[in-house]
């Protein structure tokens, strides 16, 4: 018996997966963080995506206090008492990607510096088959915590003494050019 060969092409996938925080952060202050969620099959729907995001392993203390009712087809939840983020049931069309974000609130005693957030990997069911990232496959951002800075107020006293320096000046450049 002779037949010809049989072929199919074979696509590996893995989903994109980025995370952002909006800006730098003051102790006591909110900050927004970023997901985006990218599916690069050209055929397979991405069903069941999840991850976690452990914030309180980060910087103890932090915590979402924002978060979206539906996002990417899923639901993000805090878990309570733990400050972790987890993302289920997500869903993305081949080609399609989304972004969602959570705000989060900074303790109040959190040291200034920078706290590396990193994700855990990303799982999905693309095209019936269970995926996960490898140990790349994970999102990673850096929170920067600043220290707020204050102007100082004018009015009354700094003000006066503003206007006092110019009033001096003032008499001490007359008597110079008189």
């Amino acid at each position: 018996v002779s037949t010809t060969g049989a072929s199919d092409d074979l696509e590996i996938v893995f989903l994109g997966f980025e995370k952002s925080f909006a800006g730098d952060a003051v102790p006591g202050g909110t900050i927004l963080l970023g997901f985006t969620l990218t599916n690069p099959s050209l055929s397979g729907s991405a069903q069941a995506i999840a991850f976690t995001d452990d914030l309180d392993a980060v910087l103890p203390g932090l915590v979402a206090i924002g978060l979206p009712v539906s996002a990417c087809g899923g639901t993000a939840d805090a878990i309570p008492d733990s400050g972790t983020i987890d993302f289920s049931g997500g869903t993305l069309a081949p080609g399609a990607s989304c972004t969602f974000e959570v705000t989060l609130e900074v303790p109040a005693e959190a040291p200034l510096g920078g706290y590396t957030n990193t994700t855990s990997i990303v799982t999905a069911d693309i095209g019936g088959q269970a995926v996960a990232g490898d140990a790349a496959g994970v999102a990673e951002d850096v929170l920067m915590l600043r220290s707020a800075t204050a102007i100082p107020a004018l009015y009354p006293l700094g003000l006066l003494l503003l206007v006092s320096l110019v009033a001096l000046y003032g008499v001490w450049a007359l008597g110079v050019k008189g």
